[in-house]
């Protein structure tokens, strides 16, 4: 999935030019609640390697708004051991996912008096936001030419917070918060901004210490037909054919970014199945077909991006190739 981004980002080449098939080795089914299909195995992965710094090969003067990037939902979800409740969105950390091509975090956060903390969703974790941010400094501390978009939330979006005044005393007490960029648009171009981490998020309470994302087209599986939906195919099917009427649409509207988010968001389905590892029949009587994870459908079809607007693809269980 990375790959093909990286791809159609350099070249704007079709899919199957990057694209490789390796056969499927089963692997070990355990997902409570379900019954796996003994035709479907679940899918085998490659180990992640580190892929090629695709920013650092682009122009500096290329805007952030032509650029196409892999964003991981809950990034920091994967130091969560348990998966009650399917919390648990991803399985590398921070540095693997950067390493794999990520170039979209997403965080939760939360103030502890006067210190900003990092949740995962709702579950409070020892980590504060200057770990975090550190180990972002760390991958761009070696990749000088790449940069790191992080979108913020609040874990208690209800309440009054003064985490932009905390944000913006962060940057000015650590010499300019160690890269924080919290002023920038989508007609700045690269060479602005290599090696640093540009802030955004969708909350008004946020504006002052980030860019709005609130401009961008969006797509987050609001099919409530979907959502509801108790079958994992039809499930699967119809957020693809969402997915892929919004990707059409993009070359039509007037929105200067996109941001399709794919993870998973019906409880019906353990969100390790639906978006990477499979391993459940479509349901479909007297027929062998698999469902096809949606992480699969996007490594496999990923269709041509509008190349003129940010587009950011977000997944849980981020895959680099099958």
């Amino acid at each position: 999935m990375i790959k093909l981004l990286i791809c159609l980002t350099l070249t704007q080449i079709s899919v199957e030019s990057c694209s490789k098939s390796e056969p499927e080795r089963p692997r070990p089914p355990a997902v409570p609640g379900f019954i796996p299909s003994v035709l479907c195995a679940q899918k085998f992965f490659k180990e992640y390697n580190k892929s090629g710094n695709f920013m650092s090969e682009l122009p500096d003067d290329r805007r952030i708004g032509e650029l196409s990037i892999v964003g991981t939902r809950e990034s920091n979800s994967y130091l969560l051991i348990d998966n009650n409740d399917n919390y648990k969105r991803q399985e590398i950390n921070i540095k693997t996912q950067l390493d794999s091509g990520v170039r979209f975090l997403d965080i939760t956060l939360y103030q502890n008096f006067d210190i900003i903390m990092v949740s995962i969703g709702h579950i409070a974790i020892d980590k504060t936001f200057g770990e975090f941010i550190f180990d972002i400094n760390l991958f761009l501390s070696y990749n000088r030419l790449e940069l790191v978009i992080i979108k913020l939330k609040r874990m208690f979006s209800y309440s009054k917070s003064n985490l932009c005044n905390l944000i913006n005393d962060y940057r000015e007490s650590n010499n300019r918060g160690s890269g924080l960029v919290t002023d920038w648009g989508l007609n700045d171009t690269l060479g602005m901004h290599r090696g640093k981490i540009l802030l955004a998020s969708e909350d008004r309470l946020l504006e002052n210490c980030t860019f709005s994302l609130k401009t961008c087209s969006r797509f987050d599986n609001l099919n409530y037909v979907k959502i509801n939906s108790d079958n994992l195919d039809t499930y699967v099917n119809l957020e693809w054919a969402d997915y892929l009427e919004m990707v059409n649409n993009s070359f039509n509207d007037e929105y200067q970014c996109n941001i399709y988010d794919l993870s998973v968001k019906s409880d019906h389905f353990p969100v390790r199945n639906v978006s990477k590892y499979g391993g459940f029949h479509t349901g479909v009587v007297n027929s062998a077909e698999c469902v096809k994870p949606i992480n699969f459908k996007i490594w496999k079809y990923y269709p041509k991006s509008n190349s003129k607007e940010l587009n950011v693809v977000i997944v849980d269980y981020v895959m680099q190739e099958k």
